[in-house]
């Protein structure tokens, strides 16, 4: 895999560079099919009893299989709902669980649903703009992840496009550091 050293670029104009790849649906579609099989056969994935994932938006690493595999396995899952400026929690989702959208477009589960504390996830599914395979990170800017996996001692696995894989990303100290990158 080729991938672009671009550790000593700042984290604005390297989300507008990550921003400006343009990837076809085709190619969208295989890299997630791709990110799904690795993910669907990793250990922490079949070992884990709670998995808090998050919900795809278009262009990014679908993980619509990968929750509704999960849930048809009898695990746990739960998603992000943001809660608050930079602040999300994670809520324990059924298959029949309608989303509506949220901030940011994003689609999120009704108020009802209930939290599942930090201490029971097994295993973190995150998205990103852009990784490295040291496990960095570069997500959209919100911080949300970074906060809410601050003090998390769960397994945390980034999907990402072979695409937007770095040599390196600069990271601030409350950046979390991925356990896994699984890019396609």
């Amino acid at each position: 895999m080729e991938t672009r050293d671009l550790s000593h670029t700042d984290k604005a104009a390297l989300r507008m560079l990550l921003k400006g790849i343009r990837m076809t649906q085709a190619r969208i579609a295989e890299a997630s099919r791709l990110i799904r099989d690795k993910v669907l056969s990793d250990k922490n994935f079949l070992n884990a009893e709670t998995i808090f994932c998050y919900i795809s938006m278009p262009g990014e690493a679908d993980t619509s299989d990968i929750i509704s595999a999960a849930l048809r396995l009898g695990k746990r899952v739960c998603v992000p709902r943001i809660s608050g400026p930079g602040q999300m929690k994670a809520v324990q989702i059924q298959e029949d669980t309608v989303l509506k959208p949220g901030p940011y477009g994003i689609p999120v589960p009704g108020d009802d649903l209930p939290e599942v504390n930090k201490e029971d996830i097994d295993l973190a599914i995150v998205p990103c703009l852009g990784a490295s395979a040291d496990g960095n990170r570069l997500g959209h800017g919100g911080g949300y992840y970074d906060r809410y996996l601050q003090d998390c001692n769960t397994v945390k696995l980034c999907l990402c496009f072979r695409e937007r894989m770095l040599d390196g990303i600069p990271m601030d100290k409350f950046d979390i550091k991925m356990d896994g990158i699984i890019y396609g």
